[in-house]
């Protein structure tokens, strides 16, 4: 339920032109050239980081709604359901890693180097005792956990109301050598070859059969109501309820053993000695479905996830390969699973998360979010449960232009100006534009869908209620120019004004009156309440506010918003200082907005129903060598902010370590190239040809006779661009996709001429909308 955003140009805001086709424009060439440096992350209530895919792992494990990964360093990567800060681990001592993972329904235990356990959050599994002894492996149910010990005792924690965490005595003489689990049971096997069970028992999952004679168990896992147990043989052995057939193993080919097992809720997967991965049981989602191997590699672990309670068909599977790459499959409702990987030079241009769909009843939607890539096609994940992640195959000779996720539907435009829907159609949201092909813009709602002509006037097709399709008619002269929806149609005209219908139960549709000399330049609409950004970069909001959605942060001095995303009871937007701000309901984290590293920049971003998406973009890169001075201190470049061709203010560029009371000044070139050549007795790092400078500033600091490096330079580029500063301004740094490189230069009187110069080292950017 994304909506269509305008681009403004000579810091206006033109009312004809759409925003995202201008910036989608701008990061198709981007893509190009820096698709390696571009990624999507997420986070709320379904977190993910689109590098996880790529990265190189060496043991994964399938939580209940996530995913985790370890490292060969002993880091880890988590995605999905973060509602239980499952990316909070705490820190490690100095010198520590971790060298095992397992995950439970809402939890993470992790083993370390010195043998010890830790837990997280802080409460149920993740609030693991204090042992007093080395721990050797550790294994976990659905909600409680278990740890063998160097000594050969076990102990077991968490939820108990079966007994799961009663912990049988032995025999003399015989000590506990493996454990296992299974969502309310607990395994162990023991030095006299025997193995044993504890804990639930309605389908016979704790009952552990007696090995044939001559064998013993070398692993055992248990899932809801079944488990089952690897024989030295290298077969398996199963026992438990089989209403779904997870009781029934695969046959194996000749001279192929099991080498593991992992029962999930209702399912279970087993490793083969050939590397391959077969499943059996509850398949609904795909999770006894092991993706296809490329040609040479293996598959070196798989677990399955184990679910607290009866909704089986709600699991999922993660599984190693050879290679370190970590894949995943089953249902995907909280984006558990993986990104799909991207072809080379190919880059996520735009994306789209769903506002989710409940209100008239029906299916319920867990959300999911739409990707437009580079090469004119789309990826999609999340909740899968009614088709609409299942992007078309496009037309031959066609690409996807636009894409837009509703309640539990998807939307994309076409190349041709056709539009394509797929998902529920409970409300006929769905092939409701046949033989239109003008469309310039699309906007999937919860349940009905608006669509843009070339001619300034509005499509609306699916579920009409409360009059949601009945578009205003125009004033003479006037055309619609950017739409959005969610359970109620929202859209901005030429004329700069707003106008929404549909229902009304909240007042979303009594859109405020602007003050006088403004107009409207973008618009998003929520559950029940809506957006709008102002030409003076306010932000203003109406409609329900029972999670104070509507109450729009005030933010700091010369920070402006510049985009803006409604959520479905929540608001978003980016300001040009380069953040994103998160307003009304955060829960499941939403407002816990991931850090920037020096020289990224948010581009487009997406609210979607448990959490929010964004893409990530290198807003400017360091390189070259700076001077020493002659105070023995090295001049450093830095940058703040994003080089934003509609801002008048927001991106410094500064030099820190420089000479006090010191003039100097910002050098730079237009679309030129990185330089490396002597100069002045040291680097220059633009050019070649075509040096402009930036105005006169001095370094300031200590005052003198005092002569230190307190100095520091300091330059606002895009106030430079629009005349603010004082100098002659640049209008080629207000173009968006001007590439920049810029490097300080400066008086440095304790060298002799021609070397009496501070240089610094240098940035490359790029201007971006």
């Amino acid at each position: 339920m994304s909506s269509i955003r305008v681009a403004r140009s000579s810091f206006e805001f033109p009312t004809a032109l759409c925003r995202r086709s201008l910036a989608l424009l701008a990061l198709t060439l981007a893509a190009a050239s820096s698709s390696a440096q571009a990624k999507l992350v997420g986070w709320g209530g379904a977190s993910f980081d689109s590098t996880f895919s790529a990265e190189a792992f060496v043991e994964a494990d399938a939580g209940g709604y996530f995913t985790i990964a370890r490292r060969a360093d002993g880091t880890f990567a988590a995605l999905g359901l973060n509602g239980f800060e499952i990316g909070g681990a705490p820190a490690l001592p100095s010198g520590v890693t971790y060298t095992k993972l397992v995950a439970t329904s809402g939890h993470v235990l992790a083993l370390r180097s010195d043998g010890s356990v830790i837990g997280w959050p802080d409460a149920g599994v993740g609030h693991a005792p204090f042992f007093g002894q080395a721990v050797v492996d550790i294994a976990a149910g659905s909600g409680h956990a278990l740890a063998l010990l160097a000594n050969g005792g076990v102990i077991a924690w968490g939820d108990n109301g079966f007994g799961q965490c009663l912990v049988p005595s032995l025999p003399s003489g015989v000590t506990y050598v493996g454990i296992g689990a299974g969502s309310y049971t607990s395994f162990a096997m023991r030095s006299d070859g025997t193995a044993v069970g504890w804990g639930n028992n309605a389908g016979g999952e704790r009952d552990v059969p007696p090995p044939p004679s001559g064998l013993t168990y070398t692993q055992i896992s248990g899932g809801w109501y079944h488990s089952a147990g690897i024989l030295s043989d290298g077969t398996i052995v199963t026992w438990g309820l089989d209403f779904a057939g997870q009781l029934n193993v695969p046959a194996l080919p000749s001279g192929v053993t099991y080498t593991k097992v992992s029962c999930g809720t209702a399912n279970s997967v087993a490793l083969r000695s050939d590397g391959q991965i077969v499943g059996w049981g509850h398949n609904v989602q795909g999770q006894c479905d092991a993706p296809a191997l490329p040609s040479g590699v293996t598959y070196v672990d798989v677990t399955a996830t184990r679910l607290p309670n009866t909704v089986y068909f709600f699991s999922h599977c993660a599984a190693l390969r050879s290679d370190g790459k970590v894949v995943t499959f089953g249902w995907n409702g909280f984006s558990q699973r993986l990104l799909p990987e991207l072809a080379s030079g190919v880059s996520f241009v735009d994306i789209d998360a769903s506002e989710g769909g409940v209100d008239l009843g029906g299916p319920i939607a867990m959300g999911h979010t739409l990707a437009l890539t580079s090469d004119g096609n789309v990826l999609a994940w999340g909740d899968e449960t009614n088709g609409q992640t299942n992007v078309p195959a496009l037309p031959v000779g066609k690409t996807y232009v636009e894409i837009s996720a509703g309640g539990l539907h998807s939307v994309a435009r076409l190349s041709d100006g056709t539009v394509v829907d797929w998902g529920n159609d409970s409300w006929g949201q769905l092939g409701g534009t046949p033989g239109l092909n003008d469309f310039v813009a699309i906007e999937a709602g919860a349940y009905h869908n608006l669509g843009l002509r070339q001619n300034g006037n509005i499509y609306a097709w699916g579920y009409g209620g409360g009059g949601v399709l009945a578009v205003p008619a125009l004033p003479s002269g006037v055309t619609y120019v950017e739409i959005a929806a969610g359970s109620f149609s929202l859209a901005r005209r030429s004329d700069g004004s707003v106008v929404a219908w549909g229902p009304n139960n909240y007042g979303q549709t009594n859109v405020p009156a602007l003050p006088s000399g403004l107009t409207y330049v973008e618009i998003s609409a929520g559950r029940y309440h809506g957006l709008a950004l102002r030409s003076d970069g306010s932000v203003v909001a109406w409609g329900n506010n029972s999670w104070g959605q509507c109450n729009v942060p005030t933010l700091p001095a010369n920070v402006v918003w510049t985009a803006i995303r409604a959520g479905w009871n929540y608001s978003a937007g980016k300001t040009s200082d380069g953040l994103i701000r998160v307003w009304g309901d955060t829960a499941n984290y939403k407002n816990q907005v991931p850090a920037l590293a020096p020289g990224q920049r948010f581009s487009t971003f997406a609210a979607g129903e448990l959490g929010l998406v964004a893409r990530i973009d290198t807003a400017w890169t360091k390189y070259c060598t700076a001077k020493v001075n002659s105070l023995g201190c090295t001049p450093a470049i830095h940058a703040y902010g994003e080089p934003n061709s509609s801002l008048a203010f927001g991106f410094g560029i500064q030099c820190t370590s420089v000479r006090n009371q010191k003039p100097g000044l910002l050098m730079y070139t237009v679309n030129g190239q990185r330089a490396n050549v002597t100069f002045q007795c040291g680097t220059l790092c633009i050019g070649p040809g075509g040096v402009r400078r930036a105005p006169l500033v001095n370094s300031g600091g200590s005052g003198l006779p005092t002569n230190d490096c307190s100095g520091i330079y300091f330059l606002d580029m895009n106030a430079f661009a629009a005349g603010a500063v004082g100098g002659n301004p640049d209008p080629a740094l207000s173009v968006s996709g001007t590439v920049v490189h810029t490097q300080w230069w400066g008086r440095d009187p304790g060298f002799t001429a021609p070397c009496n110069t501070t240089l610094s080292d240098a940035i490359e950017y790029t201007v971006v909308p």
